[in-house]
């Protein structure tokens, strides 16, 4: 005991001394919302941490450091608001020089079980990629990202480590409490961010308090660089030319899903004409060749066209799939034999894939998918009637996608005139829905969410009466018949919305105990005798019957009926509940929806175990990257009907949804080709690049005419293949010296990109990539007029989470006046190592140069009659700057 004291207590003056480590050495910390941010002026070294006291194995939060009410004072998170279970007595970060110290103080005030989960730091992919690092235990190289994705081990718990980076060693060493482990998070990553987590998971008891004590010291790789940055002249930026600076972006067609058999010909089957004999095939058929082929391709159906023969047969030698077809494009004329309308409708979006350049490629090609089901989930709001519309057109029906599960609980039925909200969707804007969705040969599935998430009953204060808890209404009380007279005028009005098309209802039945601290289930004194198990088994079997009086067939989430053995995620049907029992009892007609999320779990026991049992299963997906992989390979192994991916913007986001919710939508893409065809080799796809690229013609404005500012005089920043640019010159500096100077094209705009001895120019502010950079700078403006203006940019450093403001233009103009523009991460500008792609930064505003990306962003000018006479680059208070390498501006 006496030595580890005085071993604390050395370890201590060390930390107070500090060290005499060079400026680029320091550590700053701070105490934020999000945890510890720790860095350095030339990098940064945690980005965020979390502290989670659970009940294990994550049934119930205690208290989290992410959500719990807390605040930050003097780099110290101080616990706010109750919690029974937790004290946390401190939780700090402090420096001294080139040292920090952070300490985790917290206890158990129950004897109850506690699971505590923490990182101690986030580190970022860029400052530990390739470096070395070394324990008592090992030592070794971080090595590339793994192939496999998911959660990759580095090494497991230890107190001490050494980490020998670009920038310079980083030593961690615990001096109280439990070692630490090393994840690899560049696959499965933490909000949207590439990372290293560095942290540990232990049990917590009452009688012995967590203490954790760690002392993290970083010095500056002797000889280090840090570049000054080149005196700019201040000549005013002046429009040098009038030209064209944007260009139509075209309609792209992406060959995806890849056909089961396909053999490519040698030759191209020009032509502008198609000979369609229209009388031949059903009017449905018909419609959509016509938009396939004249709206979404440049085509025109006469007598005199190619040749272009559809049959639909009841039976042809080799296809036995109703969603089958066999197409054939020669050098003279286009053949397509299938069984049913849709599998030729899904033929001609083959053909309109192979479409290039005014001519079809040549091919025979023999495909149908592998799963019978293959769609996504969606929720529905006022807006829902143009969104979904485009997305059914751009994305779904490409994707040769046949069913949309449209959660509509909040839509305006009469039998819920009261609940109604303003955003709500109408049932004269489900019916154009689904009408547009029919017209693609796509299922529209009803979902009446029930039992455990019926907030929607009781907005407004209605139906109180109705709910278990009248005081918390969530769930409804399954033993009140009102309530299932309620349901059955729901489920009338959508049935005849939805009936005449839809095959099936889903109900929901997920989490029904998942909110008990909150919204504890049951409560009224009838229901706790009746018990959970058999309250879920009676509601369900209501909503069964009520299907098969309708002939449909009844879809439920599968969570309630899986325990954690099945899966660990969100089996919630083991003890003390058992509702797992019922399976038994259940119909085996019930299609059980299994919703598995992680992208690092590779089996799925509820899906084996459901599907073995005999019940028809549909596997869901969320976004993570390997999700949809892994489980799409379990779903065609267990004979599933087939993959839905789900989407959870937000009962009224589908206005947003292209934004903020983009990552949720690129997994679109992964189950629809994997869906059709989920080999491998036919699935190699950046998916939110083939998003990006098949929803970029919303952005087409056309051919529009301005002129290009000569930003030399600004100029603060040269890259040379001979001379780093960054602090750390594994950021890629080298790679910029590729861009063209002068006037040229990228993507679809035109800039000029000035040119310093030979060498490619740019504006650039601080960043920790260039720490001794100005925070902002203004650029001088030869007064012009435009109506709209265009930045060819990049952003240095790490991600930002999705629509974070990342910097700020400000426009000045002769009258003095100026406007703010933010630009926001994921919309405007991204990472110059971002291999994503976004709605608005898709293919069309992007342009890349040895693996860097620059990115164009556009802004309309709202006083476009004032001169503007300056533009300032401004940091947003993030660890990471802006390089401006061309403006535009249009007349």
């Amino acid at each position: 005991m006496k030595k580890s004291i005085l071993c604390i207590a050395a370890a201590a003056a060390l930390f107070a001394a500090g060290c005499s480590a060079g400026p680029e050495s320091q550590l700053s910390a701070k105490m934020t919302d999000d945890g510890i941010i720790l860095a350095t002026p030339i990098a940064p070294v945690s980005l965020q941490t979390k502290l989670a006291f659970v009940e294990p194995p994550w049934v119930k939060l205690y208290f989290y450091t992410g959500t719990s009410p807390r605040e930050c004072v003097d780099n110290q998170m101080i616990q706010r608001g109750d919690s029974d279970q937790i004290k946390l007595n401190e939780y700090s970060i402090s420096t001294a020089g080139n040292t920090a110290r952070i300490v985790i103080d917290a206890e158990l005030t129950q004897d109850i079980p506690c699971l505590f989960e923490g990182n101690l730091l986030l580190l970022p992919a860029n400052l530990l990629s390739g470096a070395k690092f070394s324990t008592p235990e090992r030592a070794g190289t971080i090595p590339e990202i793994p192939a496999d994705g998911g959660i990759a081990q580095i090494f497991p718990e230890t107190k001490s480590m050494t980490f020998d980076t670009d920038c310079g060693k980083l030593e961690i060493n615990i001096v109280e409490g439990p070692g630490m482990r090393l994840d690899d998070r560049r696959r499965a990553t933490i909000e949207g961010t590439p990372s290293f987590w560095l942290g540990t998971a232990v049990p917590l008891e009452k009688s012995r308090p967590l203490r954790i004590v760690a002392e993290i010291r970083f010095t500056a790789r002797p000889g280090l660089t840090v570049p000054e940055p080149r005196a700019a002249t201040g000549k005013p930026a002046e429009a040098i030319i009038e030209t064209e600076v944007t260009h139509t972006i075209p309609r792209l067609h992406p060959p995806l899903p890849t056909p089961a058999s396909m053999a490519p010909g040698a030759e191209k089957l020009a032509t502008t004409r198609l000979n369609l004999n229209f009388a031949t095939i059903p009017d449905r058929l018909g419609r959509a060749a016509k938009r396939i082929f004249t709206e979404q391709l440049p085509l025109k159906f006469a007598k005199n066209g190619t040749p272009f023969t559809v049959l639909i047969a009841d039976r042809f030698p080799g296809l036995d799939n109703p969603e089958g077809y066999i197409l054939n494009v020669t050098h003279s004329d286009i053949s397509v034999i299938a069984l049913s309308e849709r599998g030729a409708f899904y033929a001609m979006q083959t053909l309109k894939s192979l479409y290039r350049d005014g001519a079809f490629q040549t091919a025979a090609i023999h495909d149908a998918p592998k799963f019978k089901l293959r769609g996504i989930h969606s929720l529905v709001d006022n807006n829902s009637d143009v969104y979904l519309k485009s997305m059914i057109e751009d994305v779904l029906s490409p994707m040769k996608m046949n069913y949309i599960l449209l959660e509509s609980e909040y839509a305006k039925w009469d039998a819920t005139a009261g609940c109604h909200q303003e955003w709500a969707v109408s049932k004269e804007q489900l019916a154009d829905i689904i009408a547009t969705a029919n017209d693609n040969y796509i299922e529209v599935i009803p979902f009446i969410s029930s039992l455990g998430y019926c907030m929607w009953m009781f907005e407004n204060g209605q139906n109180a009466e109705l709910a278990e808890n009248p005081a918390k209404p969530r769930q409804y009380n399954p033993s009140d018949p009102k309530v299932y007279d309620f349901m059955t005028g729901v489920l009338n009005e959508v049935e005849n919305v939805f009936g005449h098309q839809s095959r099936y209802l889903h109900v929901g039945h997920d989490e029904l105990c998942l909110w008990n601290a909150d919204y504890p289930y049951p409560v009224r004194p009838e229901n706790i005798e009746k018990g959970v198990k058999r309250i879920f088994f009676d509601d369900t079997m209501f909503y069964y019957n009520y299907a098969k009086q309708h002939g449909l067939t009844l879809m439920i989430w599968q969570d309630m009926l899986a325990d954690r053995n099945e899966s660990p995620e969100n089996g919630a049907g083991g003890p003390p509940l058992n509702v797992r029992d019922i399976r038994k009892e259940l119909p085996k007609d019930i299609v059980l929806c299994v919703w598995r999320y992680s992208g690092n779990t590779k089996t799925f026991g509820d899906l084996d175990a459901m599907s073995a049992e005999g019940f028809p299963t549909v596997a869901c997906s969320w976004y993570e990257e390997f999700n949809v992989e892994n489980l799409a390979a379990s779903a065609a192994k267990n004979g599933s009907l087939g993959l839905m991916s789900t989407t959870w913007n937000g009962f009224h986001g589908s206005r947003t949804a292209l934004y903020d919710s983009f990552a949720q939508l690129a997994p679109y893409i992964r189950v629809g080709c994997r869906g059709w065809n989920p080999d491998d080799l036919a699935n190699r796809y950046d998916a939110a690049q083939v998003l990006g690229s098949m929803l970029q013609h919303h952005e087409d404005r056309g051919v529009k005419s301005g002129s290009l500012l000569d930003l030399s005089g600004s100029v603060n920043i040269v890259f040379s293949p001979d001379a780093p640019a960054f602090v750390n010159d594994s950021a890629g500096s080298a790679a910029l010296s590729d861009l063209p100077t002068g006037v040229s094209d990228f993507a679809s705009g035109r800039f000029l990109v000035a040119a310093i001895n030979g060498k490619p120019g740019a504006v650039a502010t601080k960043s920790l990539l260039t720490p001794r950079y100005p925070d902002e700078v203004t650029i001088p403006v030869a007064g012009l007029n435009g109506s709209r203006l265009k930045f060819l940019h990049t952003r240095t450093g790490a991600p930002l989470k999705n629509l974070a403001e990342a910097a700020t233009y400000v426009v000045g103009y002769e009258d003095g006046s100026s406007t703010a523009i933010p630009v926001l991460y994921g919309r405007d500008v991204a990472a110059m190592d971002n291999g994503d792609c976004t709605y608005r930064l898709n293919p069309s505003r992007l342009a890349e140069f040895g693996g860097r990306r620059i990115w164009i962003m556009e802004w309309e000018n709202p006083d476009k009659d004032k001169k503007i006479t300056s533009l300032t680059l401004k940091n947003s208070g993030t660890a990471s700057g802006v390089l401006l390498f061309g403006v535009a501006v249009e007349n």
